[in-house]
């Protein structure tokens, strides 16, 4: 497992030697006064924000080449929000494995961008043809949520848009909240479970293809009724559907929406 916090470095003898011997202090620059700047348009620097802040992850993520276990961010059963994603049609016959690593890559960097306001406590796992993620208890999970309606379509219209067709990306993702444990192998907990029964409920996979939505969240019945319908109305209830998940020993409710460009409207499933 992968986690992007990254572990301390003692230093070398070298460097606290130098530690010992300052180098002797430059005088002070003499401050500028602030020249003013015209600002650009909100949705040109939203997509801009983005695409710095995507290309800045996706350098840190494609330096990390060792996987983690998560020991730094040990889970005692405390209840936490996971997030389960899954990319629709990874292994089709159209995609080339440069296209599948690439995709691959892309989706962590967006992953990242999305969560940005917490993705540094967070821990998650490459699933090859998606991500697992862990966000502790500290963070609400409307917060989650929120970033999941609103940064992540704006982050895939960012990259499908500069893609083609074997390189775009819709999205299936799964959100519940509860207990999770961290061992030796990595983590393991009911929500982990639930959440990967619900990217395979076929009432989820027949809406996003009809709809054609880059994006479709299904939230379990607890997530729903604890922090969409009783939350901010920024997380628009209203625009979830309840369906029903019949998948292997599974057999719940949960809420879906499917979602494109914030302000664009919802795609509601049938």
């Amino acid at each position: 497992m992968k986690t992007s916090l990254p572990e301390p470095r003692a230093f070398t003898a070298a460097a606290r030697q130098a530690l010992r011997r300052p180098e002797q202090a430059k005088p002070p620059e003499q401050a500028q006064p602030p020249t003013k700047q015209p600002h650009p348009p909100k949705q040109a620097t939203m997509a801009l924000s983005i695409r710095n802040s995507t290309f800045r992850v996706r350098l840190n993520i494609e330096r990390q080449d060792t996987a983690g276990t998560g020991s730094d961010h040990p889970f005692r059963g405390q209840n936490c929000t996971v997030v389960y994603t899954d990319v629709v049609g990874f292994a089709g016959r159209q995609r080339t494995e440069r296209d599948r690593l690439a995709i691959r890559r892309a989706l962590a960097a967006i992953t990242a961008t999305a969560l940005a306001p917490f993705w540094n406590v967070c821990v998650w796992a490459d699933r090859g043809d998606g991500m697992l993620i862990i966000v502790p208890p500290g963070v609400p999970t409307s917060a989650v949520l929120e970033c999941l309606t609103q940064n992540l379509p704006v982050c895939l219209h960012e990259h499908n848009q500069q893609n083609d067709p074997a390189g775009r990306i819709q999205l299936r993702v799964a959100v519940d909240v509860g207990p999770v444990v961290t061992d030796h192998v990595g983590v393991s907990g009911n929500p982990i479970i639930l959440a990967a029964r619900m990217l395979e409920a076929p009432a989820l996979k027949r809406a996003i293809t009809a709809a054609q939505s880059p994006l479709a969240v299904i939230a379990s019945a607890f997530v729903f009724n604890t922090a969409v319908s009783s939350g901010d109305e920024s997380l628009a209830a209203n625009d979830y559907t309840p369906v029903q998940v019949r998948v292997k020993e599974t057999r719940v409710s949960a809420w879906l929406r499917l979602t494109d460009l914030p302000g664009d409207g919802q795609a509601r499933a049938g």
